[in-house]
């Protein structure tokens, strides 16, 4: 087949992998099924129907809607009159079928590269200890998070940073939140990092609204087009909200103030020690 119709099937099928981290490899077997019946038995009209109101076939394939458009550029096409509950394979190139499933099979043995979110906490435990004397509200903790990625962690400090994971400043992780496999390449992230290095240096540093977590969020949505929990991208809200953390909210603006002289001397020289 066309080297522009396999591009456009794997990427497509990258997509789903992607964005869906928990659901693809049922919906990738599911679809290996159905065209593995069309390929062994092209002329039985009955294996080119795929029936919507099927439960296995809405809840596990169906759901996906990069499923859908999967389907469209393979030539299935949405029935008419008696068949409207269906879509129906109109398309004779069974090389374009094939071509699929050697790609699903390639994808579902090597579907890409674990991303790893480290959440750390900055208080080392004394949120957890003392936050509901001081402010009324348990906090489990200040979150910092980074996130790993062909064995290296990613992390914003005093700049966009790169290390060994767990080896970062920040002490050992006290969670570590699976988001799947990514189909990006380490050069695709690079040079990512290179197109948002300039929102994420000593200067542009926020405590409250471009910190830490807001990066690995952008880079976490580059990966796997997936975002942090607002636990701990919103954290600062859910705190400020509360009597003391609206009397301390001017002295953390004020201490953003200065080109950010309050960040930790562990940040200095750390910044783009990854060669970005």
């Amino acid at each position: 087949m066309e080297d522009s119709i396999h591009d456009v099937i794997e990427s497509q099928l990258k997509e789903i992998i992607s964005a869906h981290p928990s659901e693809y490899k049922t919906a990738l077997e599911i679809m290996t099924k159905l065209l593995k019946n069309i390929i062994e038995h092209p002329e039985d009209p009955k294996f080119r129907v795929i029936k919507k109101s099927n439960a296995i076939i809405s809840s596990k394939l169906l759901n996906i809607p990069e499923i859908v458009g999967l389907l469209e550029i393979l030539g299935y096409e949405e029935g008419t009159d008696d068949k409207k509950d269906c879509y129906i394979y109109d398309g004779s190139f069974l090389e374009t079928l094939k071509d699929c499933l050697n790609i699903i099979n390639k994808l579902l043995s090597n579907p890409g590269y674990k991303v790893i979110v480290y959440q750390y906490d900055l208080t080392q435990g004394m949120a957890k200890a003392m936050s509901r004397g001081l402010i009324g509200k348990q906090v489990d903790g200040v979150w910092h998070t980074g996130v790993c990625v062909f064995g290296k962690e990613y992390y914003y400090g005093g700049g966009i940073c790169v290390g060994k994971p767990k080896k970062t400043p920040y002490g050992y992780p006290v969670k570590e939140l699976d988001f799947g496999y990514t189909t990006k390449t380490e050069a695709d992230l690079k040079a990512y990092i290179k197109s948002i290095n300039n929102q994420f240096t000593m200067n542009t540093y926020n405590i409250l609204n471009h910190n830490c977590n807001h990066f690995t969020d952008a880079a976490l949505y580059f990966l796997v087009g997936k975002h942090l929990p607002d636990s701990i991208l919103k954290q600062h809200e859910e705190l400020l909200n509360t009597p003391m953390g609206q009397m301390v909210r001017p002295l953390l603006e004020r201490m953003n103030q200065g080109n950010n002289a309050f960040l930790p001397n562990m940040f200095e020289g750390r910044n783009n020690n990854g060669g970005f």
